[in-house]
């Protein structure tokens, strides 16, 4: 991370009180999958991606067929050359399959066939391919007299194969473009951003909802990240085929400074619950951000997480941490538990930080250990930064604060209760753990840094999850890092078919 004490928070807090709050994205799959072109289309109808591998080579290699032709008498046998097969030691034409070999005699099928095989031909389905007379008993191979065996030769060294070719990655121009782009945007009911814009008002919020907010191939959508910015942007689906920008990588200054909220929105049916291969891919779009194009969110930097340097006690105010940290009134923290009880996590909200103290709004309800030292000084409890200002959120219910919470709990009841005897269904834990979601695809750039995702992932579905690579090939050079996940469904990042 670029942020000082960026460092990966060591706890997994059941109940999904808190998520590990900083990921350090890494180079980490063996294989590429090699996806074929993606079509798209926008609304409702699909986003359609063929992301099977493709496997044309491997099989073209394994069918070749080569065909030769040998006139016999009244008959022809077509030959492949695939594997070498002969009869009594002299003939030695090559065949695969049900086609003929000529042998001594007559002419046999290739061992290929059949599981019975002598001196190279299938007996069992035998036929002479000369003329319509019954298929002759080849006669036994005559020994060969014993011989001493000579020394093998040596083994010459095998040739070192050649490395393998990597794809590059998509080329990304550093430059921020928040020096060029000044055009205000004006977004249409059909949600669809086609050329370079800013969206955002320092003097008064914007709140905008769509079916599907779309940036096109070729347009930049930009947020506009001056203090006093407050936009929603709530849509079934966002598409991201150009650039969406919040914010710049570097400095603190060239950080988005106000409050964004990306919202997904949608229920669930049937078709969330089909994999890609029987339905299309249509519910792999529903409630999620996907990108195919560039991805920047920057919140404002802050630091992610510290242990703490002295026990707080139950009905503490005061954490006293073991390096200083910037966080300010009103954000929140998560304080880890050090006991066996996962439930002890616990969320308080700072009152006051300075240097290595942080005061807290209300007291704790819990005992949380913080005066081991030395080899022991990461047994003490972390407390990490849980809310950053630009959000990333599954909308569960009408998106107050207090409802939300309630869904969440709702989904991890019924889950529990599903996990623990099987009592609940598999529909009621699809309908309350619906969350958004989020895909970054082949040849997407992905930067995003101090942003808090949560409820998004969607239970029991496969490749529904919080922050998602997903068969993007080589994505090196994307990150996220210094980011809060938490109150989410299934899984935090998921790293597949990417490098």
């Amino acid at each position: 991370s670029s942020h000082p004490a960026a460092r990966t928070f060591p706890l997994a807090v059941a109940r999904g009180a808190m998520a590990p709050f900083s990921f350090a994205l890494l180079a980490a799959c063996a294989a590429l999958a090699a996806g074929q072109d993606h079509v798209d289309c926008d609304g409702d109808a699909c986003l359609a991606h063929d992301v099977e591998a493709d496997q044309s080579t491997m099989l073209q290699n394994r069918l070749r067929e080569v065909s030769k032709h040998h006139d016999l008498a009244d008959a022809t046998c077509a030959v492949a050359e695939d594997v070498a097969c002969s009869f009594d030691g002299k003939a030695t034409t090559k065949c695969a399959g049900d086609q003929c070999c000529p042998g001594t005699g007559g002419t046999y099928t290739c061992p290929s066939a059949s599981v019975d095989h002598v001196n190279g031909c299938t007996y069992a389905k035998t036929y002479d391919c000369t003329s319509s007379s019954p298929t002759p008993t080849p006669p036994a191979p005559t020994p060969l007299p014993p011989q001493t065996p000579s020394p093998p030769a040596p083994t010459p060294p095998m040739p070192n194969p050649p490395a393998p070719t990597a794809t590059p990655p998509p080329m990304v121009s550093t430059e921020c473009p928040y020096s060029v782009v000044k055009t205000p945007c004006i977004i249409g009911q059909d949600g669809h951003v086609h050329q370079d814009c800013v969206l955002g008002d320092a003097l008064k919020p914007t709140d905008l909802t769509f079916v599907n907010l779309t940036v096109a191939v070729g347009a930049r959508l930009l947020i506009a990240r001056d203090t006093g910015v407050d936009v929603k942007l709530s849509a079934k689906s966002i598409f991201v085929h150009g650039e969406l920008w919040a914010g710049c990588e570097g400095e603190a200054k060239d950080a988005f400074q106000g409050k964004l909220l990306f919202e997904l929105i949608g229920d669930p049916d049937a078709s969330v619950r089909q994999s890609s291969r029987s339905h299309g891919h249509k519910g792999m779009v529903r409630k999620a951000l996907v990108v195919r194009g560039r991805l920047e969110l920057h919140g404002t930097p802050k630091f992610s997480w510290q242990y703490l340097a002295a026990t707080a006690a139950a009905g503490a105010k005061q954490l006293d941490l073991d390096a200083a940290v910037d966080w300010q009134f009103g954000d929140e923290v998560v304080v880890g538990s050090t006991s066996s009880d996962d439930k002890e996590s616990e969320v308080a909200v700072v009152a006051s930080a300075s240097g290595t103290t942080v005061m807290l709004s209300k007291g704790l309800q819990f005992d949380h250990k913080g005066d081991f030292t030395g080899r022991g000084a990461p047994l003490n409890a972390p407390v990490g930064l849980r809310s950053h200002n630009i959000r990333v959120r599954g909308r569960m219910a009408d998106g107050s604060e207090e409802q939300e919470a309630r869904a969440w709990q709702e989904c991890f009841s019924v889950q529990s209760v599903f996990a623990a005897n099987k009592q609940g269904t598999l529909d009621k834990v699809w309908a309350k753990c619906f969350g958004g979601h989020t895909f970054y695809l082949k040849g997407s750039v992905v930067h995003m840094e101090h942003v808090e995702f949560t409820s998004l992932g969607q239970n029991m579905v496969m490749a529904r999850y919080p922050v998602h690579w997903h068969l993007a090939g080589n994505a090196s050079g994307s990150y996220v890092r210094s980011c809060a996940m938490h109150n989410n469904f299934q899984r935090c990042t998921t790293v597949h078919g990417t490098a």
